[in-house]
This record gives C-alpha cells, structure tokens and sequence, in this order.
C-alpha cells in the first residue's frame, strides 16, 4: 500500500510540474482565444483575395484555418478559376475548340492573378496574425477546382504559399522591399 501511494504522489508531481511545458521545459503561452480571433481575420483576408479571382457558382467551396503549435498557421481552401458553359439538359451543344481555349487561357490568367494578389495580401494583412511566432510559418494552401481534364493543357490543382512570420515582419516594417519579400515565399504549383 506504500509503495502505491508513493507512486501517486510521484505521478501527480510529475503530471504538475511538466504542466504548462511544451516540449524542451519552456512554457507554451499561446493565447489561443486571441490567435482564433486573429485567424478567423485573416480567413476573411484570404476569402476576398479568392472572390475577386473564383467565379462559378461555388467559388470558394470551403475554407479552414488552424494554429499547429511549433509550426504556425495553416489555411486550407478550395475554389474553382475555370468558367466555360456548362453542357445541360436545354443546352446540349458540344462545348467548341474555341470556347475551351478561352477558358484554359482565362483560367490561366486568373491563376497569375490570383498569386499576385495573394502575395500582396499576404504581405499587406500577414503581420496580423500577432501571436505567431517569427520563427513560425504562414502557410496558405489553394485547391483549384478546375472542372475540365486536358491531358495536354497542363493545369495547377495546388497552389501553396509558406512564408516565415520574420519575413513578413521585414516587410512591414520597411527593411524589405516588395520583390525581396516575395522571393522569401516559397510558391509550389501541384
């Protein structure tokens, strides 16, 4: 019976001395109301930067954000850049060569618009997400929906944008010009 209560005590001293710790002893005083506040801005950000470039009737499908402690902050959406005609019931007529290569060459356009604008959005409204470690990452992933498969047209399902906090820090605080800022952003097509 001593030996289990000698244990206990052991067990519950360990369990509230390491609480409060991340990993390595050091406290882990994220403030995750504020963060959630700061995320769900910054969500808003990312949505108005997507609706000037998505059209459809779906444009941004879903949208999530979240804080990985030791990582930083990640957001996930899915939109859809390609427009064309939709082939329904009233209207059954074959989409033509032409109104498929306005549509690739109109998508593609909004895919570089959309990176434009999301750059400056990410260095305009990145510094407000204020409990975000500098070492931390800002990470926005893009799922684009494209709505018609060309093996010969090659088109971007992803588009992924990582940035350190310290980067846009740089930026807004002038020690960094625009062009040096974007190329500290790490872009991935998939």
């Amino acid at each position: 019976m001593k030996k289990l209560s000698c244990a206990v005590v052991l067990l519950v001293v360990l369990c509230f001395s390491s609480s409060g710790l991340a990993e390595g002893g050091q406290p882990f005083t994220t403030d995750f109301p504020s963060l959630k506040r700061e995320l769900d801005g910054f969500k808003e950000v990312i949505q108005n930067t997507l609706l000037r470039n998505l059209l459809g009737p779906l444009p941004v499908l879903s949208m999530l954000g979240t804080y990985l402690p030791d990582y930083g902050a990640v957001f996930n959406v899915e939109g859809n850049l390609y427009e064309i005609r939709a082939i329904s019931p009233f209207s059954q007529a074959p989409r033509t060569q032409k109104e498929l290569d306005d549509a690739y060459n109109t998508m593609l356009k909004r895919v570089e618009s959309l990176r434009a604008q999301m750059l400056q959005a990410i260095g305009d409204h990145g510094s407000k997400l204020e409990h975000l470690k500098p070492e931390e990452t800002l990470a926005i992933v893009v799922y684009l929906f494209n709505g018609y498969d060309d093996p010969k047209r090659p088109v971007p399902t992803q588009m992924i944008f990582r940035v350190k906090k310290a980067a846009i820090l740089e930026y807004q605080d002038k020690k960094i010009t625009f062009d040096d800022f974007v190329k500290k952003i790490e872009i991935n097509r998939l």
